[in-house]
């Protein structure tokens, strides 16, 4: 797959409280996919008092072994090799990325009831740019979807209306 050919963004997902998952969101063909490009992921909180020292304690560790120390502003620095390597081969189309992570998804274009930026900062990104949320509802599923580094969620959502218009 080659990215400069797609219409694709990184962003974070919340879950789970106080977890969050970050995506390679990509469309293809007639579909949106997300695959999974990072575990957990957490701003530089190791010296911060209250419900942060929760965090620390679910994961068993500092909050720094989570902390992404690359370019903030790139949103390929969100990305890990790891989790990356893990599509080498797969067909993004398939059912086979569910398998590789159950947090994968893929809806088709049509299914989209609704694409829409949020501008509003996201609580909790800490030191982390960010441009708001980008709000996706297909059926009765809503992702909100953190916009993460120097990207433009207005310019994804305008991108996503012009792939499922076409």
């Amino acid at each position: 797959m080659n990215l400069d050919e797609e219409v694709y963004f990184v962003a974070m997902e919340y879950y789970g409280l106080i977890l969050n998952r970050t995506y390679l969101v990509m469309i293809l063909d007639d579909h949106i996919v997300g695959i999974v490009c990072n575990g957990v992921v957490s701003s530089d909180i190791s010296a911060e008092p209250g419900p942060y020292r929760l965090t620390r304690r679910i994961t068993k560790s500092t909050a720094k072994n989570f902390v992404i120390s690359e370019n903030l502003n790139s949103p390929f620095s969100c990305i890990s090799d790891k989790h990356r390597e893990r599509y080498d081969g797969v067909d993004l189309l398939s059912d086979d990325i569910s398998k590789i992570d159950r947090a994968n998804f893929r809806y088709p274009i049509s299914s989209i009831i609704s694409i829409k930026h949020d501008p509003k900062k996201k609580w909790g990104m800490g030191e982390y740019p960010h441009d708001g949320k980008v709000n996706i509802r297909v059926g009765k599923i809503r992702k909100e979807l953190i916009v993460l580094g120097a990207q433009s969620g207005a310019s994804i959502v305008k991108a996503m209306e012009c792939s499922k218009a076409s």
